[in-house]
C-alpha cells in the first residue's frame, strides 16, 4: 500500500487504496476510511456495516474491511496524539467502537486534520 500522507509528529499516515479487503484483525491506530468510489462494508465480532460511505473505527477493534468494487481513502491516527484524543472524544466517546457515515465528511476531515500539517504530503514517486 503506497502511503500518500504522513506526518509522524501529528501521528497520521494516510493512503488511498482501489478493491481493498481485509480479514479480521485489529491495529492500535484509530482508523478512519471514506469511500471514494462505492461503498464500504465493515464487520465487527458484534454488528456488520454495510454500503456505508465513512467510517471511524477505535483502537484495538476486531475487524474486516471491504471496498473490493470500489476505491477508499484511509487514515490510521495514533490514539494517543492530539489528533487521536480529539477523535475519541468527537467520535467515540463512552467506548464506542465504530461510528459511521454521517461523522464527518472527507473534504472537513482533510480540513480539520490533514491540511493543516500539508507540509507532510508523502513525495511522489
Amino acid at each position: 500500500m503506497p502511503i500518500n500522507y504522513i506526518d509522524i509528529s501529528a501521528g497520521i499516515i494516510g493512503f488511498t487504496q482501489k478493491n481493498y479487503r481485509t480479514d479480521k484483525h485489529r491495529h492500535f491506530y484509530i482508523e478512519v476510511a471514506f469511500a471514494l468510489k462505492g461503498n464500504l462494508c465493515v464487520k465487527t465480532i458484534d454488528s456488520e456495516y454495510n454500503n456505508i460511505e465513512s467510517i471511524v473505527i477505535n483502537s484495538n477493534c476486531l475487524h474486516s474491511f471491504d471496498c473490493i468494487a470500489g476505491e477508499c481513502q484511509l487514515y490510521f491516527i495514533d490514539p494517543m496524539s492530539s489528533m487521536g484524543s480529539s477523535l475519541l472524544d468527537r467520535w467515540l466517546a463512552n467506548k464506542k467502537n465504530i461510528s459511521v457515515d454521517g461523522f464527518m465528511s472527507l473534504p472537513d476531515f482533510k480540513k480539520l486534520y490533514v491540511n493543516s500539517n500539508d507540509n507532510q504530503k508523502a513525495p511522489e514517486r
